[in-house]
């Protein structure tokens, strides 16, 4: 497993994990399988890439789609000229859903269409031969509130719906993790969806939780052989989730299920780094908390010394 990798998820694994996981073509796979892509035979997976493109906007914001892809297209007949789509994954982590989520899916798409062209001019002799590639957008929303819909552009313009045809819009796949049961993530989402249901009991009581990890991790075992890279990324995912989600007096225990898990593979000495590596990441994090709770309590205690001297 990428030692870079591993770094990012240690690091910040609320704003990393799932785009980690989703820089490997085969959770690609299997989400877009999930959603009931009707061209996810069409993808060649093994050429993906993973696009480490910032916009960069008028206020000179900086604008980083949460994970955006390059999937090429198998050849088909006598197509010659190379097909892509691109595929722009929107991760929602927040608990509550995003209202204006119509207006970032279209921001985005346009600034992702705008590196397209900016790249495909300066290779073709004529801006009349650019061709761009579909901007395909994922919203994956891992919040616990029920969310019914993304929305539309009109939702949010005054006198929207007396004006449509004037409002652009996308529609985007949209995997709303709560709505989805574990016989759905299990059935269709293959081994991602198996990690998707633990992301989404990740609040199970002490015992219930448990049984869950052992039983995801039971299912993972045959993949340390045929797919190694993701199932290390996996148990690494898991491992983090244990340390950001679940109470201090649980994560010995659970750490010991997980490295349990890697029985003999030389893995499980990585996994036992990795858990001595959050630890200190959230020491690190809980001493700079309380660093700055109290020089907020000190700047307090000083106002009101002045206030009273004055």
């Amino acid at each position: 497993m990428n030692k870079k990798w591993a770094h990012k998820l240690i690091r910040n694994f609320r704003e990393n994990g799932i785009k980690l996981l989703l820089e490997n073509p085969r959770n690609v796979e299997d989400t877009l399988r999930l959603l009931d892509f009707a061209r996810v035979d069409a993808i060649d997976f093994d050429q993906m890439t993973v696009l480490k493109t910032t916009f960069i906007k008028r206020d000179f914001r900086h604008i980083e789609s949460d994970v955006l892809l390059k999937a090429p297209l198998k050849p088909s007949g006598r197509q010659r000229r190379a097909r892509s789509i691109w595929l722009d994954f929107l991760i929602e982590h927040q608990s509550a859903p995003d209202r204006l989520m119509p207006f970032r899916l279209l921001d985005y798409a346009v600034q992702v269409y705008r590196s397209q062209f900016a790249e495909q001019a300066r290779s073709e002799e004529s801006v009349a031969a650019v061709r761009l590639f579909p901007v395909v957008p994922v919203v994956l929303y891992t919040g616990t509130r029920r969310w019914k819909s993304v929305g539309k552009m009109t939702d949010l313009v005054e006198l929207g719906d007396e004006f449509p045809e004037f409002i652009p819009s996308l529609v985007p796949m949209f995997l709303n993790l709560p709505n989805l049961s574990r016989q759905t993530l299990d059935r269709a989402g293959g081994a991602f969806g198996r990690i998707l249901n633990v992301i989404q009991n990740r609040k199970l009581p002490r015992n219930e939780f448990e049984e869950l990890l052992r039983q995801t991790l039971r299912l993972f075992e045959t993949m340390a052989e045929h797919d190694r890279v993701r199932w290390q990324e996996y148990l690494s995912f898991l491992l983090a989730m244990v340390y950001h989600d679940r109470n201090e007096i649980e994560r010995p225990r659970l750490q010991d299920t997980i490295e349990d898990s890697a029985a003999n593979d030389p893995f499980r000495e990585e996994i036992f780094k990795m858990g001595k590596s959050y630890a200190d990441v959230l020491m690190e994090r809980g001493m700079e908390q309380g660093m700055e709770r109290g020089m907020e309590r000190g700047i307090e205690e000083g106002s009101i010394r002045s206030a009273r001297s004055s």
